[in-house]
């Protein structure tokens, strides 16, 4: 008979990953986000909005840009004009961020209501 193969008892241990580095809290982010309406450029105001969603949603940035923004205020349960108004300045702020357009958006009080809403 044909000898029967034997599986090997070596095996490599790879060291894992370090664990993700967690975002901002919640209250980093929201402190953050009023600091860069305050003076901060389109770029400024664009990172610290998705920081700012992304702490408030419990998702990582790319859920929280594009049509996932809209899925992750919904399921979040933000009533539909709030997350209308909240998408639509994730886009102005895209916008002003790759097109170059100046943008304002979001204002304080959008920020207050989505702050509140997602409390």
């Amino acid at each position: 008979p044909a000898p029967t193969p034997v599986a090997s008892s070596t095996s490599t241990v790879r060291p894992s990953a370090p664990p993700p580095r967690p975002g901002p809290s919640r209250a980093e982010s929201l402190a953050a986000l009023r600091s860069a309406l305050d003076g901060g450029d389109g770029d400024a105001r664009y990172q610290a909005y998705v920081a700012f969603l992304a702490a408030h949603l419990g998702r990582g940035p790319g859920g929280v840009v594009g049509p996932a923004l809209a899925a992750a205020l919904a399921e979040a349960g933000v009533d539909a004009e709030l997350a209308r108004r909240a998408t639509t300045a994730m886009d102005a702020l895209v916008d002003a961020r790759y097109g170059g357009a100046p943008t304002s958006a979001p204002d304080t009080g959008l920020v207050d209501e989505l702050a509140a809403a997602l409390a």
